[in-house]
């Protein structure tokens, strides 16, 4: 399993954890909440690091983002007609 999941697929995350964008600051996207300290994450290459779904869990009261990116991916996977490793669909 990759250490990096792409930023658009942590973006629809945060989106639907009730963030707002802010701005950029170089290569960190910055997201706000009311009553909430800014949520900032740096991005490479279009890629962020796993441990970033974690800190959004953080930040958002313990939901249980990395299960929801994970079946994503997953789906996004499978629709796109590659074939998983034999007996674990």
């Amino acid at each position: 399993m990759s250490n990096t999941v792409p930023y658009r697929e942590l973006e629809k995350l945060i989106i639907a954890n009730g963030w707002s964008f802010s701005r950029i600051a170089g290569s960190h996207f910055i997201w706000e909440m009311k009553g909430r300290a800014n949520f900032v994450v740096p991005v490479h290459k279009g890629q962020v690091k796993r441990g970033w779904i974690k800190e959004l869990n953080d930040a958002t009261a313990g939901r249980r983002n990395e299960d929801i990116l994970l079946a994503r991916l997953a789906a996004e996977r499978k629709g796109k007609g590659s074939q998983g490793v034999k007996g674990r669909d």
